[in-house]
C-alpha cells in the first residue's frame, strides 16, 4: 500500500512509523528527498494549507492509497480539503492532554474532514467525546510510534537510576519528582538523548524513571521496556490502558506521589534481583503484545475490516457507552469544562473536589480519568442527585473512583481544594460553608460555558476571577 505520513514532528524527534516500503514521509520540518527516482520525503507548508498543494508535487505513480495525519492544537501541520484529494485519511490523534482547548480543536478537526478514521494512541481516556460527538470509526491502537531499535547485547548496568527527557515549564510536575528524587540523595542521572541513545541509557539503568506531562500513557513506557529497562512510572487513570496491558509489580511499578516515588525507587535500588525480574517481565509481556509486526497487522486490520484485539476495544472505558449527545455544543461546553479541570489537574500534585448535587453527572464521570483528582459528590436531597447516581452506576470502574456523600456526608470534617456547583447552587448559598472550612479553594461554576464567564460577569460573593475567559474563581479571604 501506498502510504503518504504527514507530521508535525521533527525527524528523529518522534519519527513516523515504518507501516509501507512504498511510504513518503512529509512534514513542515522535512525536507524534498527522491532516492533511486522516487518521492520519500516532502516539505509540506506550516500551519493550516491545501492538502492538494503536496498531491500535486507525488509523480501519479506514487500517488498514496492512505493518508496518515499526526497533529494536535499546536496546529503546526493542518492539511485541509482531503475530500477533494480522493485518498483515504487516518487522523493520528495526539497531546490532547495539555495546550489551549485541545480536545475541542481535535474534535473540530475530525468533524471538519472526511476522515476514514480516527485512532488514538496516548490519550484514549479522551476517545469517548469523540464517539459521543457522533464519529464512528474511532479506533485505539498503544504501541503504534513505537520504533524498533537495537540495543547492543553487552551493556553493563552501571547507572542506578535514570531519567531521559524534557524538563520545561510544561513538566512542573515531572521537575518536583526529580527534585524529590535528588533531595532524598538518591543517584540519579538526568539527560536528554536521541532516541538511539536513550535506548542504550534505559538499558544500562538499574531504574528508569517516567512521568507522563498529564496523565497521559506516553510512549516513554513502551521505550524503556523495549529496551530491557526495569521502568517506574506515575499511576495512571483505569481509562488510560495502562493496567489493562501492563501489572504493577510485575512488568513495571506505579507511583502515586514524589513521596511515594523516593519510597519504591530506593526499595528497586535496594533490591537488584527484583529491579532485573521486572525488567526482564516488562520486556517479554511488551514483545508478546506489542512487537513491530503485531501492531503494524493491528493497523490494517482495523481500517480493512474494523478489527480491533479485544484489549484495545474502546468499549473497555464504559463511558463510550454512556450514548450519543446530539447537541454539539453541550457537548463542547461540557469538554471546555473538562479541559479546565485538566489544566487544574496539570498544575497540581493532588486535588481534592467536591461536586455539589446539581452538577452534571456526565462531567463528573469525564473527570475520573484524571488520576490526581479526588472527587466526592454530595447527592444529598437533590434534583439531579438520582440522575447522577444513575449514570454513574452505570459503570464500576466510574464508582470506584467517585466518592458518594450522602446527607452530607461528613462534609464538616473534611478538606477540599475545588468546589464545582451550578449558579443556582450558588445563589442559594450552597457555597458559604464551603468557603469557611476551605478559605483557600478554587470554585468552578459548571454551567456556565467557557465563553460565558466574561469580563463584564460579577464575580459571585465571596470569590474572585482567576481569568477573563473561563468559571473558575479564587477564595476571596475573610475580612
Amino acid at each position: 500500500m501506498r502510504i503518504l505520513f504527514t507530521t508535525q514532528e521533527r525527524p528523529g524527534y518522534i519519527g513516523p512509523p515504518w507501516l509501507s516500503p512504498d511510504q513518503i514521509n512529509c512534514g513542515p520540518h522535512y525536507e524534498d528527498r527522491i532516492e533511486n527516482g522516487r518521492v520519500v520525503a516532502l516539505r509540506s507548508p506550516a500551519g493550516e494549507y491545501d492538502f492538494a498543494e503536496v498531491l500535486a508535487r507525488i509523480p501519479p505513480e506514487q500517488r498514496p492509497d492512505l493518508v496518515v495525519v499526526r497533529t494536535d492544537a499546536s496546529r503546526r501541520n493542518v492539511p485541509r480539503n482531503f475530500d477533494a484529494s480522493g485518498c483515504r485519511a487516518v487522523f493520528a490523534v495526539v497531546d490532547t492532554h495539555h495546550m489551549a482547548k485541545p480536545i475541542q480543536w481535535a474534535l473540530d478537526y475530525a468533524r471538519g474532514e472526511p476522515f476514514y478514521a480516527i485512532m488514538f494512541q496516548f490519550t484514549p481516556h479522551h476517545a469517548h467525546f469523540f464517539i459521543e460527538a457522533g464519529l464512528e470509526r474511532v479506533f485505539y491502537l498503544p504501541g503504534f510510534d513505537l520504533t524498533p531499535t537495537a540495543v547492543p547485547s553487552n551493556v553493563q548496568l552501571d547507572i542506578p537510576i535514570s531519567f531521559v527527557g524534557t524538563l520545561d515549564p510544561r513538566h512542573a510536575r515531572r521537575s518536583e519528582v526529580l527534585r524529590s528524587l535528588a533531595a532524598a540523595g538518591l543517584p540519579l542521572l538526568v539527560t536528554h538523548a536521541t532516541p538511539l541513545q536513550a535506548r542504550t541509557l534505559h538499558a544500562r539503568s538499574r531504574v528508569n524513571l517516567n512521568c507522563s506531562l498529564n496523565g497521559d500513557f506516553n510512549l516513554r513506557v513502551f521505550e524503556v521496556m523495549a529496551s530491557g529497562g526495569c521502568l517506574l512510572t506515575d499511576r495512571l487513570s483505569p481509562q488510560s490502558g495502562l493496567e489493562r496491558f501492563f501489572t504493577d509489580g510485575k512488568d513495571l511499578v506505579t507511583y502515586e506521589s514524589a513521596a511515594d516515588c523516593v519510597d519504591k525507587a530506593r526499595a528497586l535500588l535496594a533490591d537488584p534481583r527484583r529491579s532485573s525480574q521486572i525488567a526482564r517481565a516488562g520486556k517479554e509481556t511488551l514483545e508478546r503484545r506489542f512487537s513491530r509486526k503485531q501492531i503494524v497487522g493491528d493497523f490494517f486490520a482495523l481500517l480493512k475490516e474494523n478489527h480491533v484485539r479485544p484489549e484495545f476495544d474502546l468499549r473497555n472505558d464504559r463511558r463510550t457507552l454512556l450514548g450519543r449527545e446530539p447537541d454539539i455544543n453541550k457537548l463542547k461546553a461540557r469538554i471546555g469544562l473538562y479541559e479546565l479541570l485538566q489544566a487544574v489537574h496539570h498544575g497540581r500534585e493532588y486535588t481534592r473536589v467536591l461536586a455539589a448535587p446539581g452538577v452534571d453527572a456526565r462531567l463528573l464521570c469525564d473527570s475520573v480519568d484524571l488520576p490526581r483528582l479526588g472527587i466526592a459528590v454530595d447527592v444529598t436531597g437533590s434534583e439531579g442527585s438520582a440522575s447522577a447516581l444513575e449514570v454513574i452506576l452505570q459503570s464500576s470502574e466510574i464508582v470506584k473512583q467517585i466518592d458518594l456523600l450522602y446527607e452530607g456526608g461528613n462534609l464538616a470534617e473534611r478538606h477540599f481544594d475545588l468546589l464545582l456547583a451550578t449558579q443556582k447552587e450558588l445563589g442559594a448559598g450552597y457555597d458559604r460553608k464551603f468557603r469557611m472550612r476551605n478559605p483557600q479553594s478554587l470554585l468552578m461554576i459548571t454551567d456556565l460555558a467557557i465563553d460565558q464567564a466574561a469580563p463584564g460577569m460579577p464575580d459571585p460573593a465571596g470569590w474572585r476571577r482567576i481569568t477573563n475567559s473561563a468559571p473558575i474563581f479564587q477564595s476571596v479571604p475573610a475580612g
